[in-house]
C-alpha cells in the first residue's frame, strides 16, 4: 500500500457522511462547550474560574502543538486521530458523572491536550480523504469550504441547542454524553473508511532529537515565501477579530443601543456571510489565485469592523457583518487551502499544529487586549480592530503582488 492511501475508493455518498460526522463533532463540541461553562459557573459562581476553563481549551494547543505535529506525522495518522477521538469519548462520559469543579477543569485541559492532536490530524487526512473520492467534486478547496461549512453549521445549531439541553434536568451530564457520542462514533467511521496515512522514516541519528524539532511546524510554515506572507497577516486578524470579540456585547448594548435580539442578529448575520464567503473560496477562480484572495479575504475583514466603528447604526453594522462574515469564510479556506498545496504532505501533522498553535495565541492575546478595553471604549476597540486588520491585509496584497510580478519577470 502506498504510504498515503485507501483501502477501497470512496463512493459520494461515504464522503457526505464522513462530512457529517464532522458536523456532529462539531455541534457536539457547541453542546458541552455550553454545558462546561453552566457547570463550572454553578459550581463556583466565579468569573476566574470561567477564564480558566477558556484557558484550559487555548492553552494545550500552544504548549504541546510541536510534539502533536511530530505525533502526526511519525505515527501512523489515521490511528493517531482514531485512538484520540476514542479518549476525547470515554473522557466526556466519566465527566458527565461529577460535578468536582477542579475535576472538570481537569477534564477540560486533557480535552484541550488531545484536540491539540486530533484537529491538525483531521486537516491532514483531508487530501486524502478527497483523492480517494469516486465523485468529481474531490478538490482541496471544495473540501476545506465543505469542512467550513460544516463546521460553522455544527457550531450554530450546537450553541443553540446546547442551551435548550442544558436547561433540562440533568441537562448537563446529557451533554457530555452526546458530545462523547459523537467522538466514539466518529472513530469507527474513519478507522473503517480505509483511509491510511503511513508514517515518515526518521533516521536513527534524528530519533533521539525530539526536541530540536519543537518549532519545526513555524520552520516548515516560514520555509515557502507565500506562507511567510500568509500565516503573520491570518495570525494579526485572528488577534484583531478576538479583541472585537470581547468588545461585541458591549458594542451593542451601549453603542447599538440594542439588546439580546440585536446580538443574536448580528451573530447569525455573520455566520450566513462565513458559509457565502466559505462557498465562494472552493471555486475555481478562486483557486487559481488563492494567496491573492487570502489578504482580500484578511483586507475585508478588517475594513468590514472599522467600518462598524466609524458608523454605528444598526443597518451599516449589518451590511458591513456580511462582508466581514464573507470575508472571514474566504479568508479560512484559502489560508487553509495554501496549506495543503504549499506544505509537503510529509509534514502536514507539523505544518496545521503551528497553524492551530498561532491561532490560540492570538485569540488568547486579543481576549486579554480586549478585556482591558471593551467595558468603557467597545467602539474604539473595533476602530482600532479593524485597522489592524486592514494595515495588514493591504500589507500582504502588496507584498503578494510584488511576489507575482518578480516571478513573472523572471519567466
Amino acid at each position: 500500500m502506498k504510504p498515503n492511501s485507501v483501502e477501497h475508493r470512496l463512493s459520494f455518498a461515504y464522503i457526505i457522511f464522513l462530512i457529517s460526522i464532522i458536523f456532529f463533532s462539531t455541534f457536539g463540541d457547541e453542546v458541552a462547550l455550553v454545558a462546561f461553562i453552566f457547570k463550572v459557573e454553578s459550581a463556583s459562581s466565579s468569573g476566574l474560574s470561567i477564564s480558566m476553563l477558556l484557558a484550559a481549551q487555548l492553552v494545550p494547543g500552544i504548549l504541546l502543538s510541536p510534539f502533536s505535529g511530530q505525533l502526526i506525522d511519525r505515527f501512523n495518522t489515521t490511528r493517531v486521530l482514531v485512538i484520540t477521538l476514542v479518549l476525547q469519548g470515554l473522557l466526556l462520559c466519566l465527566l458527565a458523572t461529577t460535578n468536582n469543579i477542579v475535576l472538570v477543569l481537569l477534564g477540560a485541559t486533557i480535552l484541550g491536550c488531545l484536540f491539540t492532536v486530533s484537529g491538525p490530524a483531521l486537516f491532514t487526512l483531508l487530501p486524502i480523504i478527497i483523492n480517494s473520492s469516486t465523485s468529481t467534486l474531490g478538490k482541496t478547496a471544495w473540501a476545506n469550504t465543505v469542512v467550513e461549512i460544516s463546521q460553522r453549521f455544527g457550531s450554530l445549531i450546537g450553541t443553540v441547542l446546547g442551551g435548550l439541553i442544558v436547561a433540562q434536568n440533568n441537562g448537563i451530564s446529557m451533554a457530555f454524553l452526546i458530545d462523547g457520542a459523537t467522538f466514539l462514533i466518529a472513530a469507527p467511521v474513519i478507522w473503517f473508511s480505509g483511509i491510511r496515512r503511513r508514517s515518515i522514516e526518521i533516521k536513527k541519528s534524528q530519533q533521539k532529537k525530539i526536541f530540536e524539532g519543537v518549532f519545526a511546524g513555524i520552520k516548515i510554515l516560514w520555509q515557502d515565501r507565500i506562507l511567510r506572507v500568509v500565516i503573520p497577516v491570518f495570525t494579526a486578524v485572528m488577534l484583531a477579530s478576538s479583541v472585537s470579540d470581547v468588545a461585541f456585547i458591549f458594542f451593542v448594548r451601549q453603542v447599538l443601543e440594542g439588546n439580546s435580539v440585536t446580538y443574536g442578529i448580528l451573530v447569525a448575520v455573520w455566520g450566513v456571510g462565513i458559509i457565502f464567503g466559505a462557498l465562494a473560496g472552493g471555486t475555481s477562480f478562486v483557486e487559481r489565485r488563492l494567496e491573492l484572495f487570502s489578504m482580500f479575504g484578511a483586507t475585508l475583514i478588517g475594513v468590514s469592523l472599522g467600518i462598524s466603528g466609524i458608523f454605528p447604526t444598526l443597518i451599516v453594522v449589518i451590511v458591513t457583518y456580511v462582508v466581514g462574515g464573507m470575508a472571514n469564510g474566504l479568508f479560512n479556506v484559502a489560508v487553509r487551502t495554501l496549506l495543503h498545496k504549499r506544505v509537503f504532505d510529509q509534514m502536514y501533522g507539523r505544518a496545521f499544529a503551528a497553524y492551530f498553535a498561532l491561532r490560540n495565541v492570538a485569540i488568547i492575546t486579543g481576549y486579554f487586549a480586549g478585556a482591558a478595553f471593551a467595558l468603557e471604549s467597545s467602539r474604539t476597540v473595533y476602530i482600532v480592530s479593524g485597522a489592524l486588520g486592514t494595515a495588514v491585509g493591504v500589507f500582504g496584497v502588496v507584498l503578494i503582488m510584488a511576489f507575482s510580478k518578480s516571478l513573472d519577470s523572471s519567466q
